[in-house]
């Protein structure tokens, strides 16, 4: 399979900027001509590689689910959570109302 090969210039810049809701300047677009060439070339490289016996992968590393077994320890107690707070009220943090 042949790709065709895109010309990176200003005009395209311009019409990846427009499409991107981008505002560049002139400066701009200048300097990110050369630079987009450069990216574009490294990933034909990548196209380059034969992957054909590489699996497919997302992550750089194998990751796998760590579950731990829940265990029951001791916690604050309702009225040591509460004792710092002024705004409180039969027990409960008291915040403003919001509807």
């Amino acid at each position: 399979m042949t790709k065709e090969k895109i010309k990176i210039d200003e005009e395209l810049i311009k019409k990846v900027a427009l499409n991107s809701c981008l505002k560049l300047s002139e400066a701009e677009i200048k300097e990110f001509t050369p630079q987009l060439k450069e990216i574009l070339e490294l990933f034909e490289k990548l196209d380059s590689l034969n992957t054909e016996k590489v699996k497919a992968s997302f992550h750089s590393i194998e990751i796998k689910n760590q579950f731990r077994e829940d265990k029951v320890k001791a916690s604050l107690s309702q009225e040591k959570a509460l004792e710092n707070s002024k705004n409180t009220e039969k027990g409960y943090f008291k915040a403003p109302k919001i509807i």
